[in-house]
């Protein structure tokens, strides 16, 4: 009389999320069994080993390398994973430039910004110059535009100055949107209309 085949337990392994120095892992072991043994390898080297109660676990890989690739595989007692590979997040550089920028007289206050990218950057508040007053402005990747969204196009109401803008939020270049704290107005990259009115 032969013995039955011993039951193979079938192990995944997966690159759940990278980072400079450390790589997190997901195993997967879909068994009934309760508790199930792994053990994993970096580049042929082990690096974990536990007992997994759950189907799924989670183990983090440390002390790498920034921008380097490392090959992993996951191994249960009669399996192994298919090999998976990953490259680690380069560093980035800390050798920032800063430049002072003044945007209008003694007395203005930016209160919100919104930067979409390094060329895109808009602040709001309110800008005093010695001919007008603004709410915006809008930084292109060379130099500021003062701008002034008159919250009240629509509301047949009129203000010489506008009104001061409080907070702004850009979900992309195109969809912009700026509250004076009771009103709203939105930017649709040609055009700014009001959108909310006391």
């Amino acid at each position: 009389m032969s013995c039955p085949p011993e039951k193979k337990e079938p192990i995944e392994l997966e690159i759940y999320e990278t980072y400079c120095t450390s790589i997190e892992l997901k195993i997967t072991m879909l068994d009934s069994v309760k508790e199930k043994e792994y053990s994993v390898k970096r580049n042929d080297s082990l690096i974990a080993t536990g007992t997994m109660t759950d189907n799924q676990i989670i183990i983090t890989d440390e002390n790498l390398e920034p921008n380097t690739q490392y090959s992993y595989k996951a191994y249960s007692k009669n399996d192994e994973s298919e090999l998976v590979t990953a490259i680690t997040m380069d560093t980035t550089s800390h050798d920032f430039t800063w430049e002072i920028d003044t945007l209008g007289n003694y007395g203005s206050i930016l209160r919100d910004v919104a930067i979409i990218d390094e060329n895109n950057i808009w602040v709001v508040g309110e800008i005093r110059t010695d001919s007008t007053n603004y709410n915006a402005a809008h930084w292109n990747g060379e130099e500021w535009e003062l701008i002034g969204i008159n919250f009240f196009t629509f509301c047949e109401q009129t203000y010489v100055h506008p009104y001061p803008a409080r907070s702004i939020i850009a979900f992309n270049k195109n969809d912009i949107w700026i509250s004076s704290g009771s009103q709203i107005a939105h930017w649709n990259g040609n055009i700014q209309d009001t959108t909310i009115c006391n």
